[in-house]
């Protein structure tokens, strides 16, 4: 006989299997269902437990789920239709599943979350499965993040496994960080943060884990709601001074797996209404690899913070006239002097082009405007359609020695130059790989150089035995506009062994490094060698060096 406990504690039992879109049936009953495993080696009693799907609580019948035991959660009307055996629990009232993005929960009798989980269709990780008659089965049901990583469609051939072991379970533990992905002001004096995972709800509401800098703010109060524990609201002691810069630190907030939140310092302050010139684009993608899309950056180039709720991205239409657009933030949204913010459909996939140094400020923009690969217009304005920033575009901006700009970004040369001047737009280097999102352009100059270096090492000697101490000879540049450029190492007998770069596009200035390393993976011996270094500007202009480089052992 199982003990049985009263009070509820957070995984005991957990979502194991959705069935949010069971038509075209590939061998299942053509029911809606969610399930539900107990995972302790407790029985746990259901008497006045609810099942929470978005707002709404949908009470659970009276039933004992003993230890380790699957429950199919369905509507009454639908229970009799699942094999004999399966262990269903038909419930008088249950709601209508959406195919995606819905909030629900488990909550116990005294009114505890046991247990939440906002799916997306995104997570089938097969579009053919998406479609219907396939189950989105949890992996591993130890792992409380509540990711997509942790979920996928059942491989199982009736579809699903209602009631019993999931056909994708596996070891697949919860690691992921928590972030704190968005502050916002909704008044002057109170602030909503928001989280990549769900946090513990005990740790965001105690406001011991909150501390403003000046110091003569306090937090009075912290409220997180229940089940959505992705996000808090902070009540402040005093009113947000216009122009003044806080700090807000976070300490003692984890996520449901126990992991500690990473940034525990946000910046922010009293967002006021962005005028034009406040806020300058300073970065444009248009023609993306494939798998990648468009991007917009901007930078505040203002000492004020600037409300990005009442700031929108669209362009123009061919007879000149401003389109909808996309506003930025349905909520007051603090933009800080100096700081930068990429905009664009999945920042994922912007990303994925890197590495960069963090996650840049983003804001993810469903339907985001055109921006055709030939030629177009970008624009920020008020909710009152004045002009805050606009650029218009063409490929012929690019470098003139890129054969193919897909996935070449185009910058500005400095964040407050003029957005409508095209000699201020370069394309972006080659070593960050061609683009720079949210982070200061790798083609940003204060002033043109009035004289340049070209191709040079401060130390032309390397000890590459892998001790961290001179691995790698460094090779800088500064030249007097971009260029294309190649970068060869060649031994003493002329033979090319290792090709650093090959006609790429080169800033004003960067480096590159040799490890030693010849372009067939092995190690060149000790020795001299020389680096041959070349570039040419569209108007035919030639910077060349040669190096002397020196391997000692």
């Amino acid at each position: 006989m199982f003990e049985t406990f009263g009070i509820a504690e957070y995984g005991k039992v957990v979502f194991s299997e959705l069935m949010v879109d069971p038509e075209p049936s590939v061998g299942l009953p053509a029911v809606e269902y969610v399930e539900i495993c107990n995972r302790s080696s407790k029985n746990v009693p259901l008497t006045g437990w609810n099942f929470q799907y978005g707002e709404k609580l949908y009470p659970l019948p009276s039933c004992m789920l003993a230890a380790g035991n699957y429950l199919v959660l369905c509507a009454k009307s639908s229970a009799n239709a699942f094999p004999a055996g399966t262990s269903v629990l038909g419930m008088s009232s249950f709601p209508s599943l959406l195919n995606s993005g819905k909030l629900m929960a488990l909550v116990s009798e005294a009114g505890e979350v046991v247990c939440s989980l906002d799916y997306s269709d995104q997570w089938y990780r097969s579009g053919f499965k998406a479609n219907g008659g396939w189950s989105l089965e949890c992996i591993d049901l130890s792992n409380f993040s509540g990711a997509g990583s942790n979920w996928m469609a059942s491989t199982d051939a009736s579809g699903g496994t209602p009631g019993r072991r999931n056909s994708v379970s596996a070891v697949n533990p919860a690691l992921n960080v928590p972030l704190c992905t968005r502050l916002y002001v909704p008044t002057p004096n109170t602030v909503e943060l928001h989280f990549s995972e769900f946090m513990q709800q005990s740790a965001l509401t105690n406001v011991l884990n909150y501390s403003v800098s000046p110091a003569s703010t306090l937090v009075l109060s912290a409220t997180a709601p229940i089940p959505d524990t992705r996000f808090v609201t902070l009540q402040l002691s005093d009113t947000l001074v216009s122009g003044t810069v806080y700090q807000l630190n976070l300490n003692g907030l984890e996520n449901l797996s126990g992991f500690a939140l990473t940034d525990t310092t946000v910046a922010f302050g009293l967002p006021e209404k962005a005028e034009p010139g406040t806020l300058q684009l300073n970065e444009i993608l248009f023609n993306p690899l494939p798998g990648g899309c468009d991007y917009v950056e901007f930078v505040n180039v203002s000492s004020k913070c600037a409300d990005l709720s009442d700031v929108w991205l669209t362009n123009r239409s061919a007879n000149g006239s401003l389109n909808a657009g996309r506003r930025l933030s349905e909520k007051p949204l603090p933009c800080l002097p100096g700081s930068y913010w990429l905009l664009s459909e999945s920042s994922d996939s912007v990303c994925a082009a890197g590495p960069f140094p963090r996650m840049p400020n983003f804001l993810e923009i469903n339907g985001f405007p055109s921006m055709p690969d030939d030629a177009g217009t970008v624009a920020l304005v008020t909710g009152s359609a004045e002009m805050i920033d606009e650029m218009a575009y063409t490929e012929a901006m690019q470098f003139g020695l890129i054969t193919d700009a897909e996935g070449v970004a185009l910058e500005k040369v400095r964040p407050e130059a003029a957005s409508t001047v095209g000699s201020n737009w370069l394309s972006a280097n080659a070593t960050v790989h061609y683009g720079t999102p949210g982070f200061r352009n790798s083609q940003f100059r204060e002033t043109l150089y009035k004289g340049v270096k070209g191709f040079y090492t401060t130390q032309a000697w390397m000890t590459p035995d892998n001790d961290g101490l001179n691995d790698r000879v460094c090779i800088q540049y500064e030249l007097a506009e971009p260029c294309a450029g190649s970068l060869s190492v060649y031994d003493l007998q002329g033979r090319l062994i290792r090709r650093l770069a090959n006609n790429e596009v080169l800033g004003v200035q960067g480096s590159y490094s040799w490890d030693g390393m010849r372009d067939d993976g092995s190690m060149a011996p000790y020795g001299r060698y020389i680096l041959f270094a070349e570039a040419f500007t569209p108007k035919g202009r030639v910077f060349r060096n040669r190096l002397v480089l020196t391997i000692l052992f």
